[in-house]
């Protein structure tokens, strides 16, 4: 498997392969994600697509999600506080996912 440079939207990342270079050292990438802390970003044709890491850094990242919403979720409750009222649940519920893919 070789290294490629890292480019600016990976360049956290341990080592930066294509999915096709993935497929035949899986296993010993899931190792380097499971002891190793590695980080791998996959790509196609090029792009990154996709990254392996570790349970422990997926687990970090659903716990920083979860607590963006709740600060997120929070921050618009006292907005609707400071204008009188609530939002229905269905509004409120969009507000946060367009919130998240900023």
């Amino acid at each position: 498997m070789s290294d490629t440079t890292k480019s600016d939207t990976t360049e956290d990342a341990d080592r930066i392969i294509s999915a096709t270079e993935a497929r035949s050292g899986l296993s010993g990438l899931i190792s380097r994600a499971k002891f190793s802390e590695e980080r791998t970003v996959l790509t196609r044709h090029g792009e990154p697509a996709a990254a392996l890491v570790s349970i422990e850094d997926l687990k970090a990242l659903r716990k920083l999600e979860d607590a963006t919403d709740v600060k997120r979720a929070r921050e618009s409750i006292e907005e609707a506080r400071e204008h009188g009222g609530t939002k229905p649940v269905g509004e409120f519920r969009k507000e946060l996912e367009a919130k998240r893919e900023e």
